[in-house]
C-alpha cells in the first residue's frame, strides 16, 4: 500500500533560491567571491535563536578564537558591507524550475509548508516574486 503525505515540508534556505549571484555580491563587499557559500552559512548560523545568556557568552568567546574568513568590507564600512550581503540573500530569485515543482504537488492536493532559518519575510519574498507564496499554508 502506497503512503501519500498529507503535508509536504519544503526547506527554503539553500534549496529554492538560486545562489549563483552571491559570489558577485560578496566580492562587491570586499571579500573573495569563492567565500559566498561560507558567508551564507555564517548568516544562517547567526540567525538561530539566541541561546541562554551563559551560552551566548561562550559562543562569543569561541567565535573570537575561531577560524574565520577575513572581514567583509575592506572597500567600505564592514557593517554596511555585511548588511548589503544579507539584503542580497533576501532578494535571491528562486531556481527557474522551482515554481513548477511547487505547483505540481499543490495541484495534486498536497498541503505545503516551508521550513527556513531566519525571518518569514526573507522566505516569503522569493516565493511571492515567483507567484507561489499563496500555495503554502505556512
Amino acid at each position: 500500500m502506497a503512503v501519500t503525505p498529507d503535508v509536504i515540508v519544503i526547506e527554503v534556505n539553500e534549496t529554492l533560491p538560486d545562489m549563483s549571484s552571491m559570489g558577485q555580491r560578496v566580492a562587491e563587499a570586499g571579500a573573495p567571491a569563492e567565500q559566498a557559500k561560507l558567508r551564507f552559512a555564517m548568516v544562517l548560523r547567526d540567525r538561530f535563536p539566541a541561546p541562554p545568556r551563559g551560552l551566548r557568552e561562550l559562543h562569543r568567546h569561541r567565535d573570537r578564537r575561531a577560524h574565520r574568513p577575513p572581514p567583509i568590507g575592506r572597500r567600505q564600512r564592514p557593517e554596511r558591507a555585511a548588511r548589503r550581503v544579507v539584503s542580497a540573500i533576501a532578494r535571491l530569485p528562486l531556481h527557474p524550475d522551482v515554481a513548477e515543482g511547487i505547483r505540481a504537488p499543490h495541484g495534486a492536493g498536497h498541503r505545503l509548508v516551508t521550513l527556513r532559518n531566519g525571518s518569514t519575510g526573507v522566505a516569503q519574498r522569493p516565493l511571492e516574486a515567483a507567484g507561489v507564496r499563496d500555495l503554502f499554508e505556512a
